[in-house]
């Protein structure tokens, strides 16, 4: 299952688009581990960020990152049919800040 880029561009490059099964058989195919484990694996990933970034936290992955909460404030914006001021509440978000390894390496 090889991974092509995506036709839609982002920033005027083209971008990979992983889904999770691609990102497992990746994975598997890299390291030689068995496909349900990745599957585990990435699912325990998936646990342990939400758990962290909910808890107000954040989450850093040696060599990779992190992801933490952020508030966004809320402000006035406009319908787009209508013109129209509406009001956008605040909301949480997850930001992801990347590694100073990841940094280095583009």
């Amino acid at each position: 299952m090889p991974i092509t880029p995506d036709d839609q561009r982002h920033g005027g490059r083209p971008r990979l688009r992983y889904t999770k099964r691609k990102l497992i058989f990746q994975i598997s195919e890299q390291t030689g581990i068995p496909k349900h484990t990745v599957r585990n694996l990435m699912n325990g990933l998936g646990a342990i960020l939400t758990t962290g970034i909910y808890g107000n936290n954040g989450v850093y992955i040696p060599n990779l990152g992190g992801f933490y909460q952020i508030t966004k404030r809320s402000h006035t914006g406009t319908n787009p049919r209508t013109g129209a001021p509406i009001f956008i509440p605040s909301k949480k978000s997850v930001r992801f800040q990347a590694g100073i390894t990841l940094k280095t390496s583009i």
